[in-house]
């Protein structure tokens, strides 16, 4: 949806009367360029046609609203904002600036900024209709995963200590006879679920009647995954990190899957939890590896649990 958004915006820039001047043909072949670099990922190529566009058109909004763009899919979040803050003073009534600055703050995980910059979008006079509809929608999952949230506020109360909430938000949980699941997300990437890069989930298992047994717990743990592997015609690269009477840290990769997880299983007299810390990569650096045992090992249970 967002490239279909990206090359109308191309569009309307060679349609409009922008070129009605001497140097139509220069214009144009820099925009032209900008397109095939954007629509090939070379957004910093992109740009720089786009400045150069930029230098002979100045208060054309249409070039400025797709130099945003490419620095929003560098992650260049503070550029973007520049840009944006730029185009909503010069042309208050063009609802691309807002729009844009709607992706930007929910990418931040500021869900009301998003919405503001959405209503406002929408009251634009000539939005497209379909563009109307598309950001009424996202107004509502925007309110719907902020409501969750609120819902979900109480959870916390289960932890000594849980993961740092200026980065980690709770996104999902499922509750059963005693036992839990809590799925933390990065805060800035709440609103889009279910993408991720980085996640926590931790499961808590409590059953009076139940035999404990930690190595037994891991082995099928392991057992699970190799399982999930076979289907997937890969396999699992295993790393036993540490390993006590009460408590195993490993880390294991699937390289087909772009994943890895260190995992974490302790136990109390008669419970289990599980601390799980998801990554989208392959192969982790050290520095990844040692920020990944800091998360799972600093989270802690109350004691009544």
């Amino acid at each position: 949806m967002k490239k279909l958004f990206v090359l109308a915006l191309f569009l309307l820039f060679l349609v409009s009367g922008a070129y009605a001047k001497p140097n139509k043909m220069e214009g144009s072949e820099y925009i032209i360029s900008a397109i095939e670099a954007y629509k090939n990922k070379n957004y910093e190529v992109a740009i720089e046609k786009l400045e150069l566009a930029k230098n002979l058109y100045p208060n054309n909004p249409n070039i400025l609203s797709l130099i945003a763009t490419c620095n929003i899919d560098l992650h260049k979040t503070q550029e973007a904002k520049t840009i944006l803050k730029e185009g909503m003073e010069k042309y208050p009534k063009d609802w691309h600036f807002y729009a844009l600055s709607g992706i930007v703050a929910k990418n931040e995980g500021e869900g009301e900024s998003a919405i503001e910059y959405y209503k406002k979008a929408i009251k634009c006079p000539k939005i497209q209709k379909i563009r109307k509809k598309e950001y009424k929608e996202t107004i509502k999952n925007i309110n719907e995963i902020m409501n969750k949230q609120q819902e979900l506020k109480n959870l916390g109360d289960l932890f000594e200590k849980k993961p740092d909430e200026n980065m980690w938000v709770i996104l999902d949980s499922v509750t059963k006879n005693g036992s839990f699941l809590v799925e933390y997300h990065l805060k800035k990437e709440i609103f889009l679920y279910p993408e991720w890069t980085k996640l926590i989930s931790i499961n808590y298992f409590k059953d009076p009647t139940y035999k404990y047994d930690l190595k037994k717990q891991y082995e099928e743990y392991i057992s699970s995954l190799n399982h999930i592997a076979k289907n997937l015609n890969t396999s699992v690269k295993l790393t036993k990190i540490s390993s006590s009477n009460n408590e195993i840290i490993f880390m294991w990769s699937m390289k087909e899957r772009e994943e890895s997880e260190i995992t974490r299983i302790f136990k109390s007299e008669n419970s289990f939890t599980y601390v799980h810390y998801g990554i989208k990569k392959a192969n982790l650096t050290t520095d990844e590896q040692k920020e990944g045992v800091k998360i799972v090992k600093s989270i802690k249970l109350k004691n009544n649990l």
